[in-house]
């Protein structure tokens, strides 16, 4: 038998947060205003995975860590964070999409 029990414990505890992390299952990410600023988040979230894993891979053990500052990160979460940039920027991915594969990525 299906209930939502899961996914109202998962929205719980997310809060206002965009991704989740679930062990065993992967990520989930949410949007606040519809389905594509949800997507965004997903792509987002696989984009900044790798480009850590790379950077991981290319740093020498001697390398010190360079961390991002709360002021970076702040105003890049102002900038960059809201659910209307996250809707705006799936919009954009499409198109470039679409312009690059000239339709064949359509069934």
């Amino acid at each position: 038998m299906f209930d939502n029990k899961e996914g109202e414990r998962i929205a719980s505890i997310t809060g206002s947060k965009r991704v989740a992390i679930l062990q065993n299952h992967g990520a989930v990410c949410l949007g606040k205003l519809s389905i594509d600023e949800a997507a965004w988040w997903q792509l987002s979230f696989e984009f900044s995975c790798q480009a850590q894993l790379l950077a991981d891979a290319a740093r020498r053990p001697t390398d010190p860590l360079i961390e991002a500052g709360p002021e970076e990160v702040a105003s890049t979460k102002a900038e960059m964070g809201t659910a209307e940039m996250g809707w705006f920027s799936l919009a954009a991915y499409i198109e470039e999409e679409e312009f690059y594969s000239n339709g064949h990525h359509k069934l």
